[in-house]
């Protein structure tokens, strides 16, 4: 296993793409996919799904993507410490329109390893003045045509009900759910609208019984069977609740990083390349 099959494939697992890879670092694009071939003969798994013009990131590349990405944000921040004096601590704006809990994870293991680092945190769906931010966390969307992006995380959607509901002993499919109260956070929330989407193909549109912007207030109201929620796949349900067999509910939440090229450098960089090392 060699430094540059690894590298090879980090730039291709994180743009899906040997060619973008290939034009990276200036070699034939046939040597790329050669070499991520011989990593993949070594490792004994596939780590892309192939097919004839494209590549996809499988379960098994994800993995080891976020294993090989701390292996390299620690070389490369080793290479940035001998390089520099360590004196840039501007305080690193962040917009979060999805994913706060996780966010505040990669913050506090940041700042672990950079213990003088600041961050000001906006946790708002509805903020729109991005000009104010370093880094914009958001599910995809063509707000931000100027700015870089990569994919920070995917989950899949999951409609809940109280453990107690009868829907819980059905298959089902979504007009089935057609008179069924739904709760929610917030419109603005992409949870939301791809609840909204998919209930749109299926010919109605969903019954919002109740918005609130507090998740614990949603849980309860979930739990007491006042209405159904739409949440992330996150292994088992929350207490108390479980997940609906819905068969033609097949909606994802992705989330994004979004940066601005120009502000690609110095304690911003360096928590980017972070988010991008620790990606799962």
């Amino acid at each position: 296993m060699e430094m540059l099959q690894l590298r090879y494939f980090y730039e291709s697992a994180l743009n899906e793409s040997f060619s973008k890879t290939a034009q990276k670092y200036m070699v034939p694009t046939a040597s790329v996919s050669a070499s991520v071939r011989r990593l993949e003969e070594e490792l004994g798994v596939k780590l892309f799904d192939r097919t004839s013009n494209s590549i996809v990131l499988n379960d098994k590349g994800r993995q080891f993507l976020q294993s090989v990405g701390q292996i390299f944000y620690e070389l490369d921040s080793a290479s940035s410490a001998m390089r520099d004096d360590g004196t840039d601590n501007k305080k690193i704006k962040i917009l979060a329109k999805g994913m706060r809990q996780r966010t505040t994870r990669r913050i506090v293991e940041y700042s672990s390893l950079h213990p003088n680092q600041a961050f000001e945190v906006n946790i708002d769906f509805k903020e729109n003045d991005y000009d104010k931010y370093d880094i914009i966390i958001a599910p995809k969307n063509d707000e931000h045509p100027e700015y870089e992006c990569f994919e920070l995380c995917r989950f899949k959607l999951k409609i809940e009900a109280s453990k107690y509901s009868p829907l819980c002993q059905k298959k089902l499919t979504l007009s089935q759910l057609r008179n069924q109260p739904f709760v929610t956070t917030s419109r603005h929330n992409e949870i939301y609208k791809a609840l909204t989407r998919a209930c749109n193909r299926a010919g109605f549109e969903p019954n919002f019984i109740m918005e609130c912007n507090d998740y614990d207030c949603i849980d309860m109201v979930e739990r007491a069977g006042m209405g159904l929620g739409v949440t992330v796949e996150l292994g088992a349900a929350s207490f108390g609740m479980q997940y609906l067999d819905v068969s033609d509910f097949d909606e994802s939440y992705v989330i994004y990083v979004y940066y601005k090229k120009q502000a690609y450098h110095g304690n911003v960089k360096s928590f980017i390349d972070y988010l991008q090392a620790t990606i799962n």
